[in-house]
């Protein structure tokens, strides 16, 4: 992915970007867990 794909991101620093988007992974792989678990 280059840093230019995802809208807003040529206003946030680069390192910003990336711990917002490990946290968003991280949320979307509990989440998955977690629906996992309810079937």
């Amino acid at each position: 992915m280059r840093r230019g794909d995802l809208e807003g991101n040529e206003i946030l620093p680069w390192d910003v970007f990336v711990e917002l988007t490990r946290k968003n992974t991280e949320k979307s792989q509990q989440e998955a867990q977690q629906s996992a678990a309810h079937q």
